[in-house]
């Protein structure tokens, strides 16, 4: 009878623990994405018209503190390849409110290797649980693969971003985005 006991608990234990293991939600959710090319005078064009956002009191990260977020990240300048440029920025630390909504186009100028840009609670090269876009291959002929998502940010902490090709991460593709709780002002988002 204590047999019996004892493995009904363990039973009950177990299926517990199962359903709070899928509860268990990540970070960020996909909401869309949509692939397409853009010409060279395009993207001069969209970076003439892309909103300067705040920089934190380092410098080296933006504050994008509104609810829906517009943002254009290409890969580093040719001497720098394996790097993320943001607002003229070298991989700046983003810091976003939870809840809010990304709206990000990345580009890939690079003339000879394709990138990425994922975003998750993980450590690169590992996508397990990421969003963000797929590979996407070189430029040609001033015509740049890019690629339009959109996602949301679901809970507050420290995660990172990065391209997930080869040892791209490893050699300097890589940052971090901040989650802050949806009520924080915007001067402290500034300190973070």
């Amino acid at each position: 009878m204590n047999n019996l006991k004892i493995l009904a608990s363990s039973i009950v234990a177990i299926t517990l623990l199962a359903a709070f293991s899928k509860q268990v939600r990540e970070p960020f959710i996909m909401l869309k994405t949509h692939k397409l090319i853009i010409q060279k005078d395009t993207l001069a064009a969209l970076e003439a018209v892309q909103p300067k956002v705040m920089e934190s009191s380092s410098g080296k990260a933006l504050v994008l503190p509104d609810s829906n977020i517009h943002i254009l990240i290409q890969t580093g300048p040719e001497n720098d390849m394996l790097s993320y440029r943001m607002q003229e920025l070298r991989n700046p630390m983003l810091i976003i409110r939870e809840g809010a909504v990304v709206h990000l186009l990345f580009v890939n100028v690079d003339d000879d290797m394709t990138h990425d840009f994922r975003v998750g609670a993980v450590k690169p090269p590992n996508t397990a649980g990421t969003v963000g876009t797929s590979p996407l291959n070189h430029s040609e002929d001033e015509k740049f693969s890019a690629e339009e998502l959109t996602f949301r940010a679901l809970d507050t902490g420290r995660y990172s971003y990065f391209c997930s090709v080869r040892n791209h991460a490893a050699n300097g593709m890589r940052g971090t985005l901040v989650v802050v709780r949806a009520n924080m002002p915007v001067a402290d988002m500034i300190t973070q």
